[in-house]
């Protein structure tokens, strides 16, 4: 296990091979493993200061894109499924308050809690159909 300045010596070293490599992208797949290894041995921040000079080199590798691609793709698909759940918990509460003049806190509160869309549409149905805020609640609880 590293520790203390002997992992210093060893990035220096590892740093100097890396720099052997002539292709500029096999570089920066080597820094990009380089750095995933010794961030179990030492903190990130130590690791960024020590390879600035090459972090435009490792931000490009083709390691770190296709992380960042999959987080991007990632961050939509749940972006869109949350804005659709919001909207659906929205669609929800402007029913009960046209229908039953209010949506009391509490069923609010509750309707919050519910993170699935599906649940969320057919409490929407039930909005639409129920005879009266109490019977909706039933529904809900």
């Amino acid at each position: 296990m590293l520790k203390g300045r002997a992992d210093d010596k060893i990035l220096c070293h590892i740093k100097e091979l890396i720099n052997q490599e002539s292709d500029i992208k096999k570089r920066g797949d080597l820094y990009s493993a380089t750095v995933t290894i010794a961030s179990r041995y030492r903190e990130k921040d130590f690791l960024w200061k020590f390879f600035k000079e090459e972090l435009k080199i490792i931000q490009e590798s083709a390691v770190v894109q296709d992380c960042i691609d999959e987080g991007v793709v990632k961050g939509k698909r749940e972006g869109k499924l949350e804005g659709k759940r919001d909207g659906m918990e929205k669609a929800v509460i402007d029913v009960l308050e046209v229908r039953f003049e209010t949506a009391a806190k509490e069923t609010i509160a509750d309707l919050k809690k519910i993170e699935s869309v599906d649940i969320l549409e057919s409490l929407l149905k039930n909005a639409i159909k129920a005879g009266s805020l109490s019977e909706f609640n039933e529904n809900l609880r």
